[in-house]
């Protein structure tokens, strides 16, 4: 999910660069590097450096990338929706109210198989080495 929430953020951000039109040019281009019709030094620079002037006026002032999706989540503290954010830990939802209510609650991925024994929601769960397992 958080590949998608960076590949939505990004072609909206720079329509340009992650547009249908750069991305056929640019497998095109590939192509004729696998044929030996390019250099693929040259052509790597012609692609990298508007990009780079690019994300270099948007992230001018910003130390992180906002990123947050749309949950069904309802805040406990408020009753105004959640979202789904992201930090170093993982997910967790966070009230779309923020800074003026603070509610957060911990973000559990439910799986679409239901427990064979008791017919039950299973959650994935990470350890502390982010190793996933199975939780009723």
């Amino acid at each position: 999910m958080l590949g998608t929430a960076v590949c939505d953020y990004l072609s909206d951000a720079f329509p340009a660069v992650f547009g249908i039109d750069f991305t056929a040019k640019m497998e095109d281009d590939l192509d004729a590097i696998a044929e030996g019709k390019e250099d693929m030094v040259q052509l790597l620079r012609t692609f990298y450096q508007p990009v780079e002037k690019t994300l270099e006026a948007e992230f001018k002032d910003k130390k992180y990338i906002d990123i947050e999706e749309k949950s069904d989540e309802k805040c406990e503290e408020c009753g105004a929706p959640m979202s789904i954010r992201y930090s170093k830990f993982g997910k967790f939802y966070a009230c779309t109210r923020y800074p003026d209510c603070k509610g957060k609650k911990q973000f559990h991925e439910k799986i679409q198989i239901p427990c064979p024994k008791c017919g039950g929601d299973i959650y994935v769960r990470l350890t502390k080495k982010k190793t996933p397992f199975l939780r009723l």
